[in-house]
């Protein structure tokens, strides 16, 4: 079995409650101590970091205003294609955004650190009064309650007596039929005994009521110390600490966004002048003050003393070999075949840009962009060339659409086919002995020789005459000396030819 549980007094359990009231209160008011003091710690050290920061920040932008500038920014300091002078605005928005910071500091220190330190020092005078009034209010309430265990003691004392009166009559009246006692003996005990019963009932009456009336009085006075006088001492404890430390996070955060709104604004506009920085505009400016990057003007036609003729002219009675119409038959064979190169170059970007790429074969490919690059810019330059040739013939009076139409539609042709057939007959790799044939041709014109293409032309590697062949392309004669022909013909080969590309068949 359990021992019963021990009986404690009430006034010593009171007691008690109070002490860990009064510890509590305590506590709270230390924990709320500092709290104020990480406050004003925090925003000490915050100020310090934040004006560091901002004088750092600022010297180092100022390091760099102090440098020359181009002559560019001088003109217009407000382009914001130019890219010195958005650089510049950044850095003078940076020394902006600094003093925003530094400003930012001093609100650290006027609206948060020193409030905190007088708040916590009153802090301390209100737990003293606090802890005073809080002494007398317990004092009086276990005043109340040791009237009460008075009234209690007083109340058991009286019930006990009565109930021994009571018992002590029961006795006597059992013994009313002794043969001892007269009849007036008896009668006088138990007057006497009445009386004194009703005398024990009267009292233990009155001590029961007064427990009672006590007991009421003690228990409003116990529920008024909890609902009044123990808010009221929390109260004063409290005084405006959650105003104020409200006051101090508001004042943390309106600083912080006043700050980074200030930041915002400034960079939100550099952020929409950057995006205005403009490449054209750079090349462009940088041409227009450096004169050596200008275009050149034109070569000039320098004629020998004893000629007076300075443009093309047609010669009568000379070879076919000689003539300008070969030329313009050649020069738009050219661009036929550097537009069948180009459209093959693209298509192999184009594959290449969509292949997986990985770190092992990353390099590799980017090196058959490069080459696929410089033969892309190779063949747009000599195709350039040749149509300038043809312009020039054109100027001449010569039929160079004729000539030039029937190449193109030959190569769109080619082109066509190949795609319906998905075959990709251009090998970028190629491209590297193409360039060197390309410049073997340039030098060669450059140096004033005739360039025969029949010495490039596939056929010219063979001697013995007549082959036969089998056409792979249909063909539709645009000239007198030209043969139409259907794809699957078979045709003999009988010579070279006078032009690269070009033999003579029956």
């Amino acid at each position: 079995m359990q021992p019963p549980p021990r009986k404690v007094r009430v006034t010593q359990e009171l007691k008690h409650t109070h002490a860990e009231q009064m510890s509590r209160l305590q506590i709270k008011h230390q924990t709320e101590c500092d709290l104020l003091e990480d406050l004003r710690t925090f925003s000490q050290k915050r100020s310090t970091v934040e004006r560091d920061y901002a004088q750092a920040l600022q010297k180092l932008a100022n390091q760099y205003l102090k440098k020359e500038w181009p002559e560019s920014l001088t003109e217009d300091q407000t382009d914001q294609r130019n890219m010195y002078c958005v650089w510049r605005a950044y850095l003078e928005g940076t020394v902006q955004v600094t003093q925003s910071r530094i400003s930012a500091c001093d609100n650290y220190k006027v609206q948060v650190a020193d409030p905190a330190k007088t708040v916590r020092l009153q802090k301390e005078q209100q737990l003293r009064k606090c802890i005073d009034q809080l002494t007398v209010v317990q004092a009086e309430l276990q005043d109340s309650v040791k009237e009460l265990t008075k009234s209690r003691k007083k109340y058991q004392e009286a019930e006990t007596m009565a109930q021994a009166v009571r018992e002590k009559a029961e006795l006597d009246a059992k013994s009313r039929l002794s043969l001892f006692q007269s009849r007036s003996s008896l009668q006088r005990a138990t007057v006497k005994l009445k009386a004194k019963r009703s005398e024990c009932n009267s009292k233990a009456t009155h001590a029961r009521n007064d427990y009672i009336l006590m007991l009421a009085a003690a228990n409003a006075h116990q529920q008024r110390y909890y609902n009044t006088d123990l808010m009221d001492c929390i109260k004063v404890l409290d005084g405006r600490i959650y105003e104020q430390v409200k006051d101090y996070l508001v004042s943390l955060c309106q600083t912080e966004l006043e700050s980074y709104q200030a930041v915002h604004n400034t960079f939100n506009q550099l952020l929409n002048s950057s995006n205005g920085v403009l490449q054209e505009f750079h090349q462009q400016l940088f041409v227009e003050k450096n004169l050596m990057f200008q275009q050149a003007p034109d070569f000039m036609f320098q004629p020998s003393d004893t000629d007076t003729v300075l443009e093309l002219q047609k010669d009568s009675g000379t070879t076919e070999e000689q003539s300008l119409d070969k030329e313009a038959r050649k020069w738009a064979s050219r661009v036929a075949r550097e537009y069948k190169s180009i459209i093959h170059t693209q298509r192999a970007m184009e594959g290449y840009g969509t292949q997986e790429s990985s770190e092992q074969n990353n390099t590799e490919l980017e090196t058959k962009m490069e080459v696929a690059r410089q033969s892309l810019r190779r063949a747009e330059t000599v195709k350039v060339k040749a149509e300038a040739r043809l312009e020039l013939l054109r100027q001449a009076g010569v039929a160079v659409e004729t000539w030039l139409k029937s190449a193109m539609n030959q190569v769109m042709e080619e082109l066509e086919n190949e795609r319906w057939n998905n075959l990709n007959t251009h090998d970028p790799s190629l491209s590297g002995t193409a360039d060197l044939e390309r410049e073997d041709e340039e030098e060669m014109e450059d140096s004033g020789e005739v360039l025969d293409d029949s010495s490039s032309s596939p056929s010219s590697t063979l001697k013995n005459y007549p082959l036969t062949c089998k056409v792979l392309y249909s063909y539709k004669s645009s000239q007198p000396d030209e043969l139409t022909i259907e794809e699957q013909e078979i045709l003999e080969v009988i010579d070279d030819g006078d032009m690269e590309d070009w033999v003579k068949v029956r």
